[in-house]
C-alpha cells in the first residue's frame, strides 16, 4: 500500500512538474504572444486597409460616374405659360428628371500613374507592418533576455548569499574556540549584509526587466510570467568571413530598404502625375433629360398625363469635352518643381538609409566576433576564479589567509560569474541580429 502511495505521489510531483515547466514562456512565445496582441502592430494592419481603399479608389477614377436626380418646384403670380409663351397670373408645378453620364478619355495619364502610385503605396504599408513587427520583435528579445540575465543574477547572489552565511556560521565557531579574533565576526556579518542587499538589488532589477518584458508584450500587468532561463549552448564564432554576402542579403530583404525603395518610386510616379497636369484633358459626356408641367389654375380636362409628357419631353445629348491648362497661375509648374525635388529627396534619404543599414549590419557582425572572443576569455577567468575561490575557502579553513582575503576572493569570483553570463547573454543576442540580416526571420 505505502508503495503504491509513493508511486502515485511520485507520478504527481511529476506532473505538477511538467505544468510548471509549461508554463514558462520561451522567447519565440513571448515574441509570438507580443506581435498578435501588440497595438502598434495592429495599427499599422489598420492603415495598410486604408491604402488598399486608396488603391481601389484610384482604379475606380478609370469608369464612368454616373448621376440621377429629380425636383419638384411650384411658382405663384406671373409667370411664362409654356403652352402660349406669355405672362399670366397662374401656379405652376414643375417636376423635371435628368440622367447623366461622363467618362475621363484622357488626362496626361494622371490617372494611370495614380493607380501604380497608390499601389506602391499598398507595397509600403506591408513592408511597414514587416517592420513594426520586426522592431517589437528585437525590443522584446533585449527585454527577455534582460529578464534572463537578471534571474541568473538572482541565483548566483543566492548563492553567494548562502556561502556567506556559512563561512560566518565557521567564524563564529573559530572564535567561540578562541581561534579568530571578534573583528572578523563582524567582517564576515558585514559580508552577509552586502550579499543581502545584492540579492534584493538583483530582484528588484529582475521584476523591473520583467515588467518591461509585459509592457511590450502588452501582456496583464496583474498576471504572473515566468519566462525561460535555458540558454542554448553554443561554438562562439570569433570572426564573419561573408559579411558582404549578409550585406547584400540584408539590402535586399530588410523593410527598412524596401520601403526606402518604394518612396523613390512613389516620389517619381508623383513627379509624373504633376508633369500630366501640362497635356490637355479630353473627356465624354451624355445624359438624358425629361419633365412634367402642370398649371395648377387649369382645370381643363384635356391635360397632358404625367405619362405622355414624361415620354414626350424627353431629350438627349452627347458631348465632347476637351480642355488646355494655359494659365492658372503658375501652380502646375510650382507643382512640377516640387515634386522633382521630392523625387531628389527621395533618393538621398534612400542613401542616408542604405549607409546606415551597412553600418548597422558591420557593427553587428563586429560585436559578434568581439562577443565570441570575450565569451571565451569569461569562461577560462570564471574557472580559474573558481579554483582560486575553492582554494581560499580551504586555506580560510585552516587559517592561512585573513577574512579580507577570502571576501576578495568571493567578489572576484562572482564578479567572473557575472561577466560570463552576461557575455554568453549578448552573444545570443548579436547571434540573433546577425542571423537576421542573414534573412531568418525573428518571428516564428
Amino acid at each position: 500500500m505505502l508503495k503504491q502511495l509513493s508511486v502515485i505521489f511520485l507520478f504527481a510531483v511529476t506532473e505538477v512538474s511538467e505544468i510548471t515547466a509549461q508554463q514558462a514562456w520561451s522567447l519565440d512565445q513571448c515574441i509570438g504572444y507580443a506581435v498578435e496582441q501588440s497595438p502598434g502592430v495592429q495599427k499599422q494592419m489598420v492603415q495598410k486597409r486604408i491604402y488598399d481603399q486608396y488603391y481601389k479608389e484610384s482604379v475606380a477614377s478609370l469608369f464612368p460616374s454616373v448621376s440621377a436626380g429629380t425636383s419638384l418646384s411650384t411658382s405663384f403670380g406671373r409667370s411664362i405659360n409654356p403652352a402660349t409663351n406669355t405672362y399670366e397670373n397662374t401656379s405652376n408645378l414643375n417636376n423635371p428628371y435628368q440622367l447623366s453620364a461622363s467618362l475621363p478619355l484622357f488626362d496626361g495619364l494622371s490617372s494611370w500613374y495614380n493607380i501604380r502610385f497608390r499601389e506602391a503605396g499598398k507595397e509600403r504599408g506591408l513592408k511597414e507592418i514587416e517592420r513594426v513587427k520586426d522592431q517589437l520583435a528585437l525590443d522584446v528579445m533585449q527585454a527577455y533576455y534582460d529578464g534572463v540575465y537578471y534571474m541568473k543574477l538572482v541565483q548566483l547572489a543566492e548563492e553567494q548569499l548562502v556561502q556567506s552565511r556559512q563561512e560566518l556560521t565557521f567564524t563564529t565557531k573559530k572564535e567561540e574556540l578562541g581561534l579568530t579574533a571578534g573583528a572578523d565576526i563582524a567582517q564576515m556579518e558585514a559580508k552577509v549584509a552586502a550579499d543581502s542587499f545584492n540579492l534584493v538589488r538583483q530582484e528588484n532589477y529582475q521584476h523591473l526587466s520583467i515588467i518591461r518584458l509585459k509592457e511590450l508584450m502588452n501582456y496583464p500587468m496583474d498576471s504572473a510570467l515566468e519566462i525561460d532561463t535555458m540558454l542554448a549552448d553554443f561554438i562562439p564564432q570569433t570572426s564573419i568571413n561573408n559579411l558582404e554576402e549578409i550585406k547584400e542579403t540584408a539590402l535586399s530583404t530588410l523593410p527598412e530598404a524596401e520601403q526606402s525603395k518604394l518612396l523613390i518610386k512613389e516620389a517619381k510616379l508623383q513627379h509624373k502625375m504633376a508633369q500630366g497636369s501640362l497635356f490637355p484633358y479630353i473627356s465624354l459626356s451624355g445624359g438624358i433629360s425629361t419633365n412634367y408641367y402642370e398649371n395648377l389654375n387649369d382645370n381643363a380636362a384635356d391635360k397632358r398625363s404625367f405619362s405622355s409628357q414624361f415620354k414626350n419631353n424627353r431629350g438627349e445629348y452627347v458631348t465632347i469635352n476637351l480642355s488646355f491648362p494655359l494659365f492658372n497661375k503658375l501652380s502646375n509648374i510650382s507643382r512640377i518643381k516640387r515634386s522633382k525635388y521630392q523625387y531628389t529627396i527621395s533618393k538621398l534619404d534612400h542613401q542616408a538609409t542604405i549607409n546606415k543599414l551597412e553600418k548597422d549590419i558591420e557593427q553587428a557582425a563586429a560585436d559578434l566576433a568581439g562577443t565570441g572572443k570575450e565569451y571565451i576569455q569569461a569562461q577560462k577567468q570564471a574557472y580559474a576564479l573558481q579554483l582560486a575561490h575553492r582554494v581560499n575557502r580551504r586555506k580560510y579553513e585552516e587559517g592561512l589567509i585573513s577574512v579580507i582575503e577570502l571576501q576578495t576572493s568571493s567578489n572576484q569570483y562572482l564578479q567572473a560569474e557575472a561577466d560570463l553570463v552576461a557575455s554568453r547573454i549578448r552573444y545570443l543576442l548579436k547571434d540573433k541580429l546577425v542571423n537576421y540580416y542573414r534573412g531568418i526571420p525573428l518571428i516564428p
